[in-house]
C-alpha cells in the first residue's frame, strides 16, 4: 500500500522538470537504503553483544501471538472497509512534493521503509533469521539487498521514467485488490 501511494505522487510530480523528478527518485532510494543499512548496524551490534539472536523465538510467546492476531485482524477489517483511519497531517506533510529540498525526499524514503517493512514481515523474518545466524557480511549483505528489493519499483522509474504512464488509475481493480489483501490477511489471523 505504501509503494501505491508513493506511486500516486510520481503520478502527479512527472509533469516537472526531468531531473528535478529523477532526484526526487534518487533521494528516495537513497533513504530505504540508508535505514536498511541503520537496521543492518542495529543487528550487528545485538549480535556482537554476545547474546544469540534469532528469528521467530517472539512465536513462543502467547501475549506476542495474540498481539499479532489482533494487528492482522485490524488491518484485514479495515481492508474489508469496516472502518477507516488516517494518516495525520503532519506525515502527510513530509510525504508531500511542495518543495523541492530533497531533504524530504530522502526521509520519506526513510519513512516508507518504516512503513512498508512491517507489512512484508513473513518474508522480512526469514532473511533477518537467516541473516543472523550467519556472518557480519551476511547480516549487511541481506538487508541491502531487501532494501533494493524494496527500491526495485522506484529504481525502474528512475531508469524507465516512462512506466509510470503505464500503471493504471485508481479504480475499482484496486478495490478488488484491497479485498483480496484483506482475505490473506484474515487467513493469516486464523493460522496464527
Amino acid at each position: 500500500p505504501i509503494l501505491s501511494l508513493k506511486m500516486v505522487q510520481l503520478v502527479n510530480y512527472r509533469s516537472s522538470k526531468k531531473n528535478i523528478y529523477r532526484n526526487k527518485i534518487f533521494f528516495n532510494i537513497l533513504g530505504i537504503q540508508t535505514t536498511f543499512l541503520l537496521f543492518a548496524i542495529t543487528a550487528h551490534l545485538i549480535k556482537t553483544a554476545g547474546d544469540i539472536v534469532g528469528w521467530g523465538i517472539q512465536f513462543q510467546n502467547p501475549y506476542f501471538i495474540f498481539f499479532m492476531i489482533t494487528l492482522t485482524l485490524f488491518f484485514s477489517l479495515n481492508l474489508f472497509g469496516f472502518f477507516q483511519y488516517f494518516i495525520p497531517s503532519k506525515i502527510l506533510t513530509i510525504l508531500s512534493y511542495k518543495k523541492e529540498g530533497f531533504l524530504g525526499d530522502f526521509l520519506t524514503g526513510m519513512f516508507l521503509t518504516f512503513l512498508a517493512t512491517p507489512c512484508t514481515a513473513p518474508f522480512v523474518g526469514t532473511a533477518i533469521g537467516f541473516a543472523l545466524s550467519g556472518s557480519v557480511f551476511e547480516i549487511y549483505t541481506i538487508l541491502l539487498i531487501m532494501g533494493i528489493g524494496l527500491s526495485t519499483p522506484l529504481i525502474l522509474i528512475l531508469i524507465f521514467p516512462r512506466i509510470i504512464s503505464v500503471l493504471p488509475k485508481p479504480g475499482h481493480w484496486l478495490i478488488v485488490f484491497k479485498k483480496i489483501m484483506g482475505l490473506l490477511l484474515l487467513l493469516t489471523a486464523i493460522w496464527l
